[in-house]
């Protein structure tokens, strides 16, 4: 088998990249865009958590907007779930205080369940995983495009997040083989999804793990 099926944002031109120079047939679709929103942010005195990519890039906007000096920061105890987050982190100057060895928000929950300091979440405008936070900063919209139905069949299709199995479900007709999942939110989206759907899923959240996993399985 040689044809594989990446579906998300435009985020993911990287493992689409990947996969093409590993002479993999990769189609590409996009179900959502990201939409930066202007939120008031308070001023943080306790844990700040960022949860993703999308969520430092849209706070940091908002905040230098309001502030216009990121030493305003001082009191604010940094979290970043996964690896990407910190490294976009540092792109503004900052290094996360805290990482969990797992990017896996139930180990923030966990760890978090019984802090004295107040917990700020940086999310987007939907339910997040992380549940234990005092106060949510919601900094991005993830918009639904227009989805045209290809009614193809895929041997392998990826899903880098659970809203993009919603919509592609909800939208194309297409078949598909086995499903990579970055992770076990993402997993469960598929099986609400598609009955008896086989699933290759994470156990490190990883772009590139997806990609090894893949070359191990054909």
């Amino acid at each position: 088998k040689n044809t594989s099926s990446v579906i998300n944002n435009k985020e993911v031109s990287n493992l689409t990249k990947q996969l093409r120079q590993n002479g993999k047939k990769v189609y590409e679709m996009q179900v959502g865009e990201i939409q930066y929103l202007n939120p008031s942010i308070p001023e943080i005195n306790g844990y700040l958590i960022f949860t993703s990519k999308n969520g430092v890039i849209g706070f940091m906007k908002a905040f230098l907007n309001q502030y216009h000096d990121i030493r305003k920061l001082a009191n604010a105890t940094i979290v970043a779930i996964g690896q990407k987050t910190n490294q976009c982190l540092n792109e503004y100057g900052i290094n996360a205080d805290l990482m969990p060895a797992k990017a896996d928000s139930d180990v923030i929950n966990e760890e978090f369940n019984h802090v004295e300091q107040k917990v700020y979440l940086v999310k987007g405008d939907f339910e997040p995983s992380v549940k234990v936070y005092d106060e949510a900063i919601t900094v991005y919209t993830n918009l639904e495009v227009d989805m045209k139905d290809t009614a193809n069949h895929y041997d392998y299709a990826f899903f880098t997040n659970a809203s993009s199995v919603t919509r592609f479900k909800q939208a194309d007709s297409s078949t598909i083989d086995t499903f990579i999942s970055i992770g076990k939110h993402t997993s469960k989206a598929i099986r609400d999804c598609y009955e008896d759907a086989k699933i290759i899923e994470m156990d490190v959240p990883r772009k590139d793990q997806m990609v090894e996993v893949l070359l191990r399985n054909i």
